[in-house]
């Protein structure tokens, strides 16, 4: 059984995608036959893993690019009871262009703002750089 909390962020994601499409910043077609949003979370990305040094690297094998699975095992058991968002309110959403990167926030490029408001979500396009 999910709880209300899941319920609200499946609520927001499946809103987010509508305006998304609204606003012709998705791609066409349905992504699920319920047309909900899968929700998902990336913990550690091994794309952006770095080795100690390059030499560590090569000694054992592998090249410092080369993307490996780790287990998270011990993170997972030391920040188990950790919450990332108690008691916290949002009010934008910045979607980034993944490809890009903005070196004033040392991000991503913000391509797209979400604002929450009491008269509803506003989007704002940014400029491209």
């Amino acid at each position: 059984m999910e709880s209300s909390d899941s319920q609200r962020l499946q609520t927001i994601a499946n809103e987010l995608l509508n305006l998304l499409t609204e606003q012709n910043l998705t791609s066409t077609g349905s992504y699920r036959p319920d047309n909900s949003v899968k929700l998902h979370m990336t913990l550690l990305n091994s794309k952006y893993r770095q080795e100690k040094r390059n030499c560590d690297a090569s000694f054992h094998g592998f090249s410092p690019n080369t993307r490996t699975s780790f287990s998270i095992t011990g993170i997972l058991k030391i920040a188990r009871n950790f919450y990332f968002t108690e008691n916290q309110s949002f009010h934008q959403i910045c979607l980034c262009d993944r490809l890009s990167f903005d070196s004033s926030t040392q991000f991503y490029k913000c391509c797209c703002k979400l604002e929450f408001t009491t008269d509803g979500i506003h989007c704002s396009h940014m400029n491209k750089m």
